[in-house]
């Protein structure tokens, strides 16, 4: 899946995602053991590699996440203290949604609904391969599948 989705993720890029986050776990501000994650898993053949859907995210928080909805799962780590380190994570995930929202060209409605039709529209690597478009224009095609 990861050779067929789209990948315009530049080294300049990663390096601005990552002075955006202070070179830091976007919501923890842990600096060990921090990579960049795919908001929008690729396993749903959907998102990417490119700057409105990569972040850095703590490993054992990358792992917890894998391929779940990223909204479903900051439930969990909202409950979880061992995920979230003891700190209160709504600020740090208000401003990586807004952060990703911008990124997209959306409102952070609109981004949360761009993830929820992903989430129930995946796409399969054949799909993926027919359809090399970003899923924000295929989502844009479809809003009305919402």
């Amino acid at each position: 899946m990861k050779r067929n989705l789209p990948s315009n993720l530049t080294a300049e890029d990663i390096e601005n995602i990552q002075r955006k986050f202070n070179y830091s776990c976007s919501l923890t501000g842990i600096r060990d053991n921090v990579t960049l994650d795919h908001f929008i898993p690729v396993e749903w053949g959907h998102g990417g590699f490119y700057p409105g859907n990569v972040y850095p995210l703590e490993k054992t928080l990358n792992a917890s996440k894998s391929n779940k909805n990223p909204f479903e799962w900051i439930k969990e780590v909202r409950r979880d203290k061992t995920l979230r380190r003891g700190k209160n994570i709504d600020q740090q995930w208000s401003e990586l949604i807004q952060y990703l929202a911008s990124e997209n060209g959306l409102t952070v409605d609109e981004f949360k609904q761009f993830v929820k039709w992903c989430a129930r529209n995946k796409r399969t690597v054949e799909e993926v391969r027919r359809d090399k478009r970003m899923s924000l224009e295929i989502y844009k095609e479809h809003r009305w599948d919402v």
